[in-house]
């Protein structure tokens, strides 16, 4: 694993390990892989301790869920490079904030921001936040349009990520 794995893998840890903490079932996926099927974008995540792939799917199951969508650019000199990176999140509202009566949609921005900053502010710049069907960029989204929806809350935090570029 090198590049821009590296900040991705160590954000799942961090959002495994405090990212609404006894909200039940959460999903917290890496990077995905852009498969073609059919003429759609499918985002696929490779399967840990095998060669496959598992198409990324939401389910009433989970109350959190996301994974990382990195872009084919990579811009740098020497050792230290950028790449653009988009970590798109579908969170069931009610389970993550129960006592709170409105769509609590700032509140689950800021905690995933917040979080992202106090792991490593130099690597991960937040240049802006998409919602709604425009959160899914050019993936394919039939199953994950049902998901924009009340109590599901959709979203994506665009970034650039700065790692240790090895050549």
């Amino acid at each position: 694993m090198n590049g821009v794995d590296i900040p991705i893998n160590r954000l799942v840890s961090v959002f495994n390990k405090g990212l609404w903490p006894g909200v039940g079932k959460k999903e917290f996926n890496g990077r995905v892989s852009r498969n073609i099927k059919d003429e759609n974008i499918i985002p696929e995540v490779l399967i840990e301790n095998t060669n496959d792939y598992r198409r990324v799917q939401f389910n009433d199951r989970l109350n959190a869920m996301c994974f990382f969508d990195v872009g084919n650019e990579v811009s740098g000199i020497e050792e230290v490079a950028t790449q653009e990176v988009r970590l798109f999140f579908a969170v069931k509202m009610p389970a993550i904030y129960p006592f709170i009566g409105y769509r609590a949609t700032n509140e689950v921005h800021a905690d995933v921001i917040n979080l992202i900053k106090k792991e490593g502010a130099f690597t991960h710049e937040i240049t802006s936040i998409q919602t709604g069907p425009d959160a899914f960029g050019d993936l394919y989204s039939e199953n994950l349009k049902q998901y924009d929806m009340q109590p599901w809350h959709v979203f994506a935090l665009i970034m650039n990520m700065t790692f240790y570029h090895y050549c």
